[in-house]
C-alpha cells in the first residue's frame, strides 16, 4: 500500500510541477483577456462594422489557437505525470494496473484534491506576498 501512496503523491507532484512549468494558467489568462477584448470591441460604438468584424475574427482565430495550445499543454502534463508510474512499473516496484486502480479510487482523488487545494491556498496566502 505504501508504494501506491508514494507513487500517487509523486505523480501529483510531477503533474503540478509540469502544470506550472509549461505555463497553463498564464496561457488561459491570455485567452480570457482576448475574449474580453473582443467583447469590448464588439460593443464599441465608435468602430465601423467592418473594423469590428475584423477584430472579432482575429480574436476568434487567436482563441482557437489558445484552445489548441491549452489542450496540448494539458495533455503534456498528463503524460509527464504518468512517467513516475510507468518507470515504477518497469523497475518492478509497483504494477501499473494496481497504481492506476489506486489512483482511480474516489478516496484517493478526494484526498489528493484536498491536499492540492490546501497547498495552493497556503502558497497564495503565505509565500506569494
Amino acid at each position: 500500500m505504501l508504494p501506491l501512496i508514494i507513487l500517487t503523491a509523486l505523480s501529483v507532484a510531477v503533474f503540478l510541477w509540469a502544470f506550472w512549468l509549461i505555463q497553463i494558467v498564464p496561457q488561459a489568462k491570455r485567452a480570457i483577456d482576448t475574449a474580453k477584448l473582443a467583447l469590448v470591441v464588439m460593443r464599441d460604438p465608435e468602430l465601423e462594422e467592418i473594423d469590428r468584424e475584423r477584430a472579432v475574427q482575429r480574436a476568434a482565430t487567436r482563441l482557437v489557437l489558445f484552445s489548441g495550445s491549452l489542450f496540448l499543454r494539458s495533455a503534456l502534463c498528463l503524460v509527464v505525470a504518468f512517467i513516475p508510474v510507468y518507470v515504477a512499473d518497469l523497475a518492478g516496484l509497483a504494477p501499473l494496473d494496481e497504481v492506476l486502480a489506486f489512483m482511480a479510487l474516489w478516496e484517493t482523488m478526494l484526498i489528493a484534491s484536498l491536499i492540492v487545494t490546501a497547498s495552493y491556498i497556503a502558497y497564495v496566502n503565505l509565500w506569494r506576498r
